[in-house]
């Protein structure tokens, strides 16, 4: 959760002051596009690098899902090498049962 908070901030924030809900999703029948693939990058066109990179590149990406017909992404992690995150666009939220949830304020990693 701080990796991907930290990359998409770039910093701006204290992660110190934002509190936060979790929540467990589970996810049935989503027709989705694993960017994490090189085949499936190559077939849109798109690097590792850019997904990656700054958000434009991936976000631009879901239109031209969508008229594929997917409903969400699988993207490489911005922030880890080693982690994933799932795109859902909204057409795909009925296929969604939202659980239980919790809200925390955790401490960021140690540096």
């Amino acid at each position: 959760m701080w990796a991907e908070w930290g990359a998409a901030t770039r910093g701006a924030i204290d992660p110190r002051s934002e509190r936060r809900r979790l929540w467990e999703v589970e996810v049935a029948d989503l027709p989705i596009l694993d960017l994490r693939r090189p085949d499936v990058r190559n077939a849109l066109g798109v690097t590792l690098e850019e997904l990656i990179g700054p958000r434009r590149a991936a976000q631009a990406l879901g239109s031209r899902a969508g008229e594929l017909g997917a409903l969400g992404l699988l993207v490489p992690s911005a922030a880890r090498e080693d982690a994933w995150n799932l795109v859902v666009f909204p057409d795909g939220f009925d296929r969604l049962t939202v659980g239980r949830s919790r809200s925390t304020n955790p401490r960021p990693p140690a540096r």
